[in-house]
């Protein structure tokens, strides 16, 4: 049976709690869409959690939403289900929204403000302006690398520094690509996943994943939902693993249209001296010994 929402911005949520006997047991949530556009189409996560407190959590704020409650009720609820901050200290802890501040942006900013080696974030609509100033890091403290989608349906990357930045088509356009049909609830829009990953290569690494898009909308007016997950090694390798294919899946067709009309671009250089600006005390230096863990 369906329950529509009409006391809310956007219904933005995607999740779904598994029970047994009544009782929750897990919970699955990200920002995939149950529709062929989000699996076929876009990048999207879906996060499978087996945590029988958190599924109980997840599963009461399901029931709060059943009755479509105002919004000023909705954000006493979500404000209720998911203090922020969390009491002590948790590894794994949500935020749910509407909310009647912009909390869940702030502790992004936080958290990237306390960033000491690498962050790596999606954003399908861009990012909020606390968001923007803090990816800002003149002394280059923290590398950046982060996709986002444009309005002219390409998609744009920063790439190592917030300043640093390329765009790339987001598909390349064959006459085969002709025959593909596309279906597509956002039309153009290819990254659709909504994560950030703090110091993913460190002993202590963070995760922050769900349906919420970092802006004020997503913080104080929609529905949504997300998982802040700390100390989790390999759910930071996943995430990192699957951010990289998607940075190089876009960097190889920027490198297809900037050397369109140079061949001579095309080739790797056959002596080492591409390999002079990693040693040369730059942000390329900073990302050879990030990724190698070599001094």
């Amino acid at each position: 049976m369906s329950h529509p929402r009409t006391n809310t911005s956007i219904s933005h949520n995607k999740f779904i709690v598994l029970s047994q006997n009544s009782q929750p047991l897990a919970v699955w949530t990200g920002s995939t869409n149950f529709t062929e556009g989000a699996i076929y189409g876009q990048a999207n996560v879906g996060h499978a959690i087996e945590n029988k407190d958190l599924a109980a959590i997840y599963l009461q704020w399901h029931q709060s939403l059943l009755h479509d409650p105002v919004r000023a009720t909705s954000k006493s609820n979500a404000e209720q289900f998911s203090p922020v901050p969390p009491a002590g200290t948790p590894k794994l802890y949500h935020i749910f929204s509407p909310r009647s501040t912009l909390v869940a942006i702030t502790t992004c900013a936080q958290l990237i403000h306390n960033a000491q080696h690498l962050v790596c974030f999606t954003a399908p609509f861009g990012l909020d302006s606390k968001l923007d100033d803090v990816f800002d890091d003149p002394q280059n403290t923290f590398l950046t690398f982060g996709l986002l989608n444009r309005a002219d349906n390409k998609v744009e990357a920063m790439h190592r520094t917030a300043k640093d930045r390329f765009v790339t088509p987001a598909r390349i356009e064959t006459r085969l690509d002709q025959f593909q049909i596309e279906s597509l609830h956002h039309k153009g829009v290819y990254i659709h996943t909504k994560y950030m990953l703090i110091d993913p290569l460190s002993s202590a690494p963070l995760v922050v994943t769900g349906s919420a898009n970092f802006s004020r909308n997503s913080s104080v007016n929609n529905d949504e939902n997300q998982l802040v997950i700390t100390q989790q090694s390999a759910v930071a390798d996943v995430y990192l693993g699957e951010f990289m294919r998607l940075y190089e899946h876009y960097r190889f067709r920027f490198s297809m249209k900037r050397t369109a009309n140079t061949p001579t671009g095309r080739f790797l250089r056959t002596d080492d001296s591409w390999t002079n600006k990693y040693f040369a005390d730059g942000v390329e230096q900073q990302d050879r010994q990030l990724f190698s863990q070599q001094s």
